[in-house]
């Protein structure tokens, strides 16, 4: 069994690299949701890589003060994630092929098989599944809902699986244009996390 503080550790990787998605083209005309889904997943399977720096603020009901945290993103097709915190205390999540490592700042290191983990690996499938383009990868693990138009559309993401959705509600993307700007991870114990990205390239 999956543990929380593996999910926890892991969502800080998984829920960030989405944003960072460097372009989809302004011209996509959203008309019926499904229709302009497909347009979108198009768009960003054209994406080979793309970098940026992320600032993220953790809401937890059982303290007083958000969480904050800033840091740096890099996504290399077709499924290598690496993201970096740098405040308040370095940690390193990196996610290539079916393995995931994770680094302190004081040289320890941890790797999985995601392989044994079908939580986490619903997490990295899903965030490789919009990073790729690949509708068909993400219908595997999400049930999906898409609305809005180019000047700001949203992208729901509610987990099949029954573990992963013992701890996660969903995940909701919004972007306007071209760009992907925030994501919102809604934890089902009632925790909330955002992540805000800014673009490097």
């Amino acid at each position: 069994m999956i543990t929380g503080k593996i999910i926890i550790k892991t969502r800080f990787l998984l829920c960030s690299v989405l944003f960072f998605i460097a372009t989809v083209a302004a011209t996509v005309e959203l008309g019926e949701p499904q229709i302009a889904l497909e347009e979108v997943m198009a768009k960003l399977s054209e994406i080979s890589s793309s970098q940026a720096n992320f600032n993220e603020t953790k809401t937890i009901a059982f303290l007083n003060k958000p969480l904050l945290s800033e840091g740096r993103l890099s996504y290399v097709a077709p499924d290598h994630i690496l993201k970096e915190t740098l405040k308040p205390n370095y940690e390193k999540f990196e996610i290539k092929g079916d393995f995931l490592q994770v680094s302190k700042a004081n040289g320890e290191t941890h790797e999985i098989n995601l392989q044994n983990y079908p939580a986490i690996k619903a997490f990295a499938e899903a965030y490789r599944g919009v990073l790729g383009g690949n509708l068909k990868r993400l219908e595997q693990f999400y049930e999906i809902s898409f609305s809005g138009e180019i000047r700001h559309w949203i992208i729901v993401l509610v987990p099949k699986d029954d573990e992963m959705s013992e701890y996660i509600e969903k995940l909701v993307v919004e972007g306007h244009a071209g760009a992907v700007t925030k994501m919102i991870t809604v934890e089902t114990g009632g925790d909330n996390t955002e992540m805000n990205i800014i673009q490097v390239r």
